[in-house]
C-alpha cells in the first residue's frame, strides 16, 4: 500500500534527479540543489523496506520483476535506437538494421549492471546497481533491525562504510586505483539506504516532535548547504565528489525529514499516488529521452543564459513530459512483466 506522504517525497526526489541532466546549472545554489535527488531516493528505499514487512524470496521477486526487468526492456530499446538517440541515424534505419548479435554481445554487461558501457544514455542506471546490493544484503540489515538497539548498528556501520569511502576518494583524487570498491559510488549511496532505515527507525519521534523536527532539518539544511556551497565553490565542483561531502550528508537528512512533515499534509492523495507510481519509468527513460531533445532544450536555454524562472520551467514541462511518456510505458512494461511473471511461475 502507498504511503501518501512517501509518494510526495518520491516525486520531489524525481525531479531533482532530472534537474541535472536537463542543464549543467552553473549557478552554486543549483549545484547544491541538485545533489538532493540521489541521497532522498536512496533514503525512501532505507525508509520503506520495513513497512511492509515482507519476506526476503517476495521481495527478490518483486526487485525482478519490478525493478530489474523494466532496465533489462530499456536497455535492449537503447541498444537498438541508440543511433537515433544521438541523431546518427533515423528511427527508420534503427528499426530496420535490428542486430540480434549486437543485442547478444552486450548481454554480459547487462548482467554486470555496466550500463555505461553500452551507452552514455544508460550511465544514470549506476543506482540502480546499488540497488540491487542493498536488497542483496537485506537479510543482515533486516537482521540488525530487529535488534534492541539498531539505531546504533546501522550508525557504527555507517561511521565505517565513510572512513572507507573518505580513503578510497583520497586514492582516486591521486589518480590511484580504487582501494576498497571498484564502483566508487558504492559506500556512498549504501550510507543513504542506512540513514533511511535509521529514520524509519525514529519515525515516531520525528512525527511526535513537530516543531523540534522542523528546526532540527532546517538546520542541518543550512548548515549542510552551505557547506556544499564553499565546497563545489572552492574545492570542487564534480557532482560525484560532491555526493560523499559531509555537507551532502547532513542537508540530505534535513530535507529528507522537513519533507516527511509537509508529506504528512497528503494523506492519502490519490493524484500523489499516482503521479509517483511513474516515477521509477520516469527516473529509467529521463536520460536518454533528454540525450535526444537536449540540443532544443539548450538552445532554449542558451537565450536566458543563468535565469531561474526559465530552466525552472523547462525543468517542469520536461517532468511533464517524462510523466506523460512513463504512464504510456508503464502499462505496456506492467503488462509484458505480467506475462513474463505467468510464464515463469506457471
Amino acid at each position: 500500500m502507498r504511503k501518501s506522504y512517501i509518494e510526495f517525497i518520491r516525486i520531489i526526489a524525481c525531479i531533482l534527479i532530472i534537474i541535472p541532466h536537463i542543464d549543467t546549472w552553473d549557478n552554486p545554489l543549483f549545484s547544491c540543489l541538485r545533489i538532493y535527488g540521489v541521497p532522498i531516493f536512496a533514503m525512501i528505499a532505507g525508509y520503506v523496506i520495513f513497512i511492509n514487512n515482507i519476506k526476503y524470496v517476495e521481495l527478490l521477486k518483486r526487485t525482478f520483476f519490478k525493478i530489474i526487468i523494466p532496465v533489462f526492456i530499456l536497455t535492449i530499446t537503447v541498444i537498438i535506437f541508440n543511433d537515433y538517440i544521438y541523431n546518427i541515424s533515423t528511427l527508420y534505419k534503427c528499426i530496420k538494421n535490428i542486430n540480434i548479435i549486437k543485442i547478444i554481445i552486450y548481454i554480459p554487461s547487462i548482467l554486470t549492471f555496466k550500463f555505461y558501457s553500452i551507452s552514455k544514455s544508460l550511465s544514470h542506471l549506476w543506482y540502480i546497481y546499488q540497488y540491487v546490493f542493498f536488497i542483496a544484503i537485506y537479510p543482515l540489515i533486516n537482521f540488525l533491525y530487529k535488534k534492541k538497539h539498531n539505531s546504533l548498528y546501522f550508525i557504527i556501520i555507517i561511521a565505517i562504510l565513510s572512513i572507507l569511502s573518505i580513503i578510497n576518494d583520497i586514492s582516486l583524487f591521486n589518480n590511484h586505483s580504487p582501494i576498497f570498491f571498484t564502483y566508487k559510488y558504492s559506500p556512498k549511496i549504501i550510507i543513504f539506504f542506512l540513514i533511511g532505515c535509521i529514520l524509519y527507525i525514529n519515525k515516531d519521534f520525528i512525527f511526535k516532535y513537530k516543531k523540534i523536527s522542523i528546526i532540527a532539518s532546517i538546520i542541518l539544511i543550512l548548515i549542510g548547504s552551505f557547506l556544499k556551497f564553499l565546497y563545489l565553490k572552492y574545492i570542487s565542483s564534480s557532482y560525484s565528489t560532491d555526493i560523499n561531502t559531509f555537507g551532502c550528508l547532513t542537508s540530505s537528512i534535513g530535507a529528507f525529514i522537513l519533507l516527511l512533515k509537509i508529506g504528512r499534509l497528503f494523506n492519502n492523495n490519490k493524484i500523489i499516488n499516482f503521479i509517483a507510481s511513474k516515477t521509477y519509468i520516469i527516473y529509467l527513460i529521463h536520460y536518454p529521452i533528454i540525450e535526444k531533445i537536449k540540443p532544443t532544450i539548450w538552445k532554449i536555454l542558451n537565450n536566458y543564459k543563468r535565469a531561474v524562472i526559465p530552466k525552472l520551467l523547462c525543468t517542469i514541462l520536461v517532468f511533464i513530459l517524462m510523466f506523460i511518456i512513463a504512464t504510456i510505458i508503464s502499462y505496456t512494461i506492467s503488462s509484458s512483466t505480467k506475462k513474463i511473471k505467468k510464464y515463469i511461475t506457471s
